[in-house]
């Protein structure tokens, strides 16, 4: 079944969230002041794990990671920039 699904972004500079195989990401914003992903997902595809970095404003972006741009969203007087990892192919 295709439908949307959305994750809750933990506030860790990296992390890995198990997606459906295939999922597309819309964007992250704050739901009830959680930061949330929301993604476009085939429930019926086995899950694999994405890796994400969550960047602050002024914070220093690790050289040489190979990522794509999903968002941005404020917690308080944090803002959050988030980046999927993307794979080596």
């Amino acid at each position: 079944m295709i439908t949307i699904y959305k994750y809750e972004i933990p506030m860790e500079d990296k992390f890995s969230l198990n997606l459906p195989k295939g999922a597309k990401l819309l964007t992250c914003q704050l739901q009830f002041l959680t930061p949330v992903l929301w993604a476009w997902v085939d429930t019926k595809e086995p899950l694999e794990k994405r890796n994400f970095l969550l960047i602050g404003t002024g914070q220093e972006f690790p050289e040489k990671f190979r990522c794509f741009y999903i968002g941005t969203f404020q917690v308080g007087e944090f803002v959050g920039h988030l980046f999927e990892e993307l794979t080596k192919e």
